[in-house]
């Protein structure tokens, strides 16, 4: 997993920007599945500064938060772009990416499911929502949890592993702040087994166009 790295950025390096996390990828990209949830010097190089880099062969999967989205895909950082617009891009560049969205859950997409759309709803029924601080982090680490026992990920894999973060992310909403508890293996489970009817419409996949209306909304509430 790859986050956040500020000798990337033009700032701190600027004839040889974004050289950190292309040394990584390139040198170890293949030996295992990569999550990448770049940080602050990364994304304000941009998309097409990293489509350049040629990385994006060696990511498995990309994690943003709404905020990160936008702006890593907005040419102007004064205009950020739309929601679906930055889900069409990731489907027309073939991306498997997941897009966490705070209290309203995540977005998605399979480079191999260029027709679908992953909703995954957020898991907040049966327990008090304290503090969403950490949630994207802890999204991220139960994503990773279930994707390092795979070789690939596959569609059925990457949904799976979706379901696996909703609930992590649930779980951390449950304490205060980012690190004010660390939950075991058996406090996971007995939190998923709380969620156990909710489970059922954990997550949901959709064709773009039947998504659209939901994600554009999802956009508007989230501003």
């Amino acid at each position: 997993m790859i986050s956040h790295l500020q000798s990337d950025g033009q700032h701190l390096n600027p004839e040889h920007p974004g050289s950190c996390t292309r040394f990584i990828l390139e040198r170890f990209g293949t030996q295992a599945i990569t999550l990448v949830n770049f940080g602050m010097s990364q994304l304000q190089l941009g998309f097409d500064f990293w489509k350049r880099q040629g990385v994006f062969r060696h990511i498995d999967v990309l994690q943003f938060n709404l905020r990160e989205a936008k702006l890593f895909f907005s040419d102007n950082l004064d205009a950020r772009r739309p929601l679906p617009s930055i889900v069409d891009t990731l489907r027309r560049e073939h991306l498997t990416a997941i897009i966490t969205l705070d209290r309203f859950g995540a977005l998605g997409v399979h480079r191999a499911l260029t027709d679908s759309v992953i909703i995954a709803w957020p898991a907040v029924e049966g327990f008090d929502v304290k503090d969403p601080t950490g949630a994207g982090d802890a999204f991220a680490a139960g994503v990773m949890s279930y994707l390092c026992e795979h070789d690939r990920v596959t569609p059925g894999a990457f949904q799976s592993a979706i379901e696996i973060g909703r609930i992590w992310a649930g779980r951390a909403c449950s304490s205060m702040g980012a690190v004010g508890e660390c939950p075991s293996q058996v406090d996971l489970r007995e939190f998923t087994r709380s969620l156990e009817i909710d489970r059922r419409r954990a997550t949901e996949v959709r064709i773009p166009h039947h998504a659209r209306e939901i994600i554009s909304l999802l956009d508007i509430a989230f501003q």
